[in-house]
């Protein structure tokens, strides 16, 4: 049995729930055939995705994480946002091609790529990119919105070749870390 699910709906079975809830739910709910439809919390979205799923498959729906590959991530601020692209390993080849778009075209993510290159498996935060480039954060930031969807678009893909974490030191920023092989690719392009 095929879940559908639409961003900010979670589809309840009207026959389980008791007849005022039933009335309560039909004048301020749209139904539709056997289901109703029900805002939830955005933030609470990919939860209650997975917790369906796990029901129609006749699984307990009880965890207390939610899984990390399903389509979907979860945003510093709690936003889900669709995966439309597929994550996949970056090759020598596609590494060479980013790597000189980014040297030539995008000179305020050059410096973050090459901080994370000359440290392998360290993080690099937001004011030790800023101090190193004399760039902006907000400059970062645009880099980074712009070559996401120039990887998606040249690459189709929806991952960078390194990873971030936020709020790793407790300054509500984020830090970027290459793995110890990607930054090797990265130097070898």
């Amino acid at each position: 049995m095929t879940l559908l699910v639409r961003l900010c709906i979670i589809l309840v079975q009207p026959n389980r729930l008791n007849k005022k809830r039933k009335q309560i739910m039909t004048n301020n709910q749209e139904i539709q055939g056997p289901y109703i439809q029900l805002a939830i919390p955005e933030r609470h979205y990919l939860k209650v995705v997975q917790f369906l799923g796990r029901l129609d498959a006749g699984e307990s729906g009880d965890t207390p994480i939610a899984d990390k590959d399903v389509g979907f991530k979860m945003t510093p601020t709690g936003k889900i946002r669709a995966n439309s692209r597929p994550s996949k390993e970056w090759t020598p080849s596609e590494l060479t091609q980013l790597k000189r778009e980014i040297m030539t075209k995008r000179k305020y993510l050059a410096p973050l790529l090459e901080l994370m290159a000359a440290n392998p498996g360290g993080y690099v935060h937001k004011a030790d990119y800023e101090k190193a480039s004399g760039f902006k954060s907000t400059q970062l930031r645009s880099a980074l919105a712009g070559i996401t969807q120039y990887i998606g678009k040249r690459f189709e893909r929806s991952n960078w070749p390194f990873d971030w974490e936020w709020n790793l030191n407790g300054s509500g920023e984020t830090s970027y870390i290459m793995s110890v092989a990607q930054a090797e690719a990265w130097n070898k392009a």
